[in-house]
Formats: structure tokens, C-alpha cells, sequence
């Protein structure tokens, strides 16, 4: 509950927009709790008598991270591809580790190769703003990347399960 909670805050709040410049991403808590979050989130909003947005991940610069065990195909019927990205936990030795993920993405033929490319292409470049075009080149683990991490606050769950904010 507690990414559900982060996430109400920043909209109904309108944090994200006081702050456009910052990338807010919901990472290591996978997303199946989105589509509940939007459509609750447009509930509380209009309780409160303020403005729906049209498309509150790309509005707010949102990005909510996939893992390969969810029902993905699912969640972009429901939420689209713009702001999804996907993780592979590399470096992690526990089991939440998806080395292969990229692959695994690929190989899934029940999503479409255009949210596929989407997500594993230009997401990862915006979210990152990472200005090279061989962005999964041969060394991508190896070399230093050079990625723009400024201006980017990840929200992700401790293990004592409080929503914590690390900038």
C-alpha cells in the first residue's frame, strides 16, 4: 500500500507539477497495483472537486518499472507503454534477480513488439536521458554509463515496508 500511498501524494497533490523537471519512478515494487491507483486516484481527485488529468504518468514524468512475472500484456491494455520501464535487479543474488529480463521481454509473444521496442528502447533513454543510440550495446553492464540520473527521485519500498524517498 505503500506505493499506492506515494502515488496518490504526488497527484493529488500536484507535486509532479511543481517539479517538472524531476523523473519520479516507482521502481522494485512491480506495477500490478497501477490500474487500482489511477482509477482510485481519479476518484479522490474528483472528490475533491480538482481537475482529472488526461494521462497522469506522462503528465507527471511517472515512471513505474515492470517485472517479468506480472500479467504485462494486461497492464499495457490498461495503462498504455508510455512510462513503463523493466528492471533486471543485476547485482541483487536474492531471487527478485531477472538477469535475462530484456530477453525475456523480447521472447514474450503476447506483447506487441512495438510496446517491446517502446520499453526496452526510447523509455529507458527518456527515463535516463541517456544520449547514446547503441544504448544495449555489447558493454552495457561493463562500461561506465554515462547516464543522467539528476533530477530523478526513485520511491521504492524498504524492507520495513515504510515508502521511503531516495534522491
Amino acid at each position: 500500500m505503500a506505493m499506492i500511498s506515494q502515488f496518490h501524494y504526488l497527484l493529488e497533490n500536484g507535486i509532479a507539477t511543481k517539479y517538472p523537471g524531476i523523473r519520479w519512478a516507482f521502481v522494485e515494487a512491480a506495477a500490478s497495483w497501477l490500474p487500482y491507483a489511477l482509477q482510485d486516484a481519479e476518484s479522490r481527485l474528483s472528490r475533491k472537486g480538482k481537475k482529472r488529468i488526461n494521462n497522469p504518468l506522462k503528465d507527471n514524468n511517472i515512471w513505474i518499472t515492470l517485472v517479468m512475472a506480472e500479467n504485462i500484456p494486461y497492464l499495457i491494455d490498461r495503462v498504455g507503454d508510455d512510462n513503463f520501464l523493466i528492471g533486471t535487479d543485476y547485482g541483487h543474488t536474492d531471487t527478485s534477480a531477472k538477469t535475462e529480463a530484456f530477453r525475456m521481454l523480447g521472447e514474450n509473444r503476447k506483447i506487441a513488439e512495438n510496446s517491446v521496442d517502446k520499453i526496452l528502447g526510447p523509455n529507458q533513454k527518456i527515463y535516463t536521458k541517456y544520449r547514446d543510440n547503441n544504448f544495449f550495446g555489447q558493454n552495457f553492464f561493463l562500461d561506465p554509463l554515462p547516464l543522467n540520473f539528476e533530477h530523478v527521485f526513485v520511491l521504492g519500498v524498504q524492507t520495513d515496508e515504510n515508502c521511503r524517498i531516495w534522491g
